[in-house]
């Protein structure tokens, strides 16, 4: 008997346990709610109260743990962002040192650019100022026509002789100075060069008239460089 005495406090402890661990089993266990007194009151007390301190301890545990994940990932972030920002200011970098090499490249090809055009240029007015320097204007020697010809539109010949150095007259002007109805002329006196040469030569003049009249003409020469020679007037009589 006082074995089983002994025994019965224990059995009902361990019930309790059970009980507290899996409350299903409280409805099983009718007598822990009716046997054990104040003595099962404070022990349910204490592993209630364990319980809660271990409920606290692990809530604080998962909440800095949670914290820490929080920390470690926020710091994961700013490292992400830093590297980001890092390797964007390299690249940028890198492309002002581009463009900044890119600029002085074409600054200095622009520079030898023009100095090479203002060498051609310094080239160029040079030749030309020499090759002017060796041009002489034609010059027109004398002029032979008749005094009279016919005002009845016959063609008429006449000769001009002229000297060039250069041998590259291509224009005779005969321009009116006097008439009553006549018209200057303006061709290339190479095709009618009689005798000589373009250096030296004479050319042959046609001229034709309609009405009566006295007309006075201005023979002029021209080359090719502009240049023209000295004027000289020749009078005749249509009749």
């Amino acid at each position: 008997m006082s074995g089983k005495k002994s025994s019965f406090p224990e059995i009902r402890i361990l019930c309790l346990i059970l009980a507290l661990l899996i409350p299903s089993l409280a409805c099983q266990l009718p007598f822990l709610s009716n046997q054990g007194g104040s003595q099962n009151s404070n022990i349910t007390n204490k592993l209630i109260r364990e319980q809660t301190e271990q409920a606290a301890i692990s809530s604080t545990l998962e909440s800095r743990a949670a914290a820490a994940i929080s920390d470690t990932q926020s710091a994961q972030t700013r490292l992400d962002q830093e590297q980001t920002i890092a390797a964007a200011q390299s690249l940028l970098q890198v492309a002002q040192d581009a463009a900044t090499r890119s600029v002085m490249e074409a600054q200095q090809q622009a520079t030898l650019n023009a100095g090479i055009a203002l060498q051609n240029q310094q080239y160029g007015t040079q030749t030309a100022i020499a090759e002017t320097q060796s041009q002489t204007p034609p010059k027109i020697i004398s002029i032979q026509f008749r005094d009279y010809i016919k005002a009845d539109s016959s063609k008429y010949l006449g000769q001009l002789a002229f000297t060039d150095s250069n041998g590259n007259i291509d224009r005779l002007v005969l321009t009116v100075i006097h008439a009553i109805n006549f018209d200057s002329m303006d061709y290339d006196p190479t095709e009618f060069i009689i005798s000589g040469d373009k250096y030296d030569g004479v050319i042959q003049l046609e001229i034709r008239c309609k009405v009566k009249q006295q007309v006075t003409l201005r023979a002029t020469l021209y080359d090719t460089t502009g240049f023209n020679s000295n004027n000289k007037e020749f009078t005749f009589v249509c009749n």
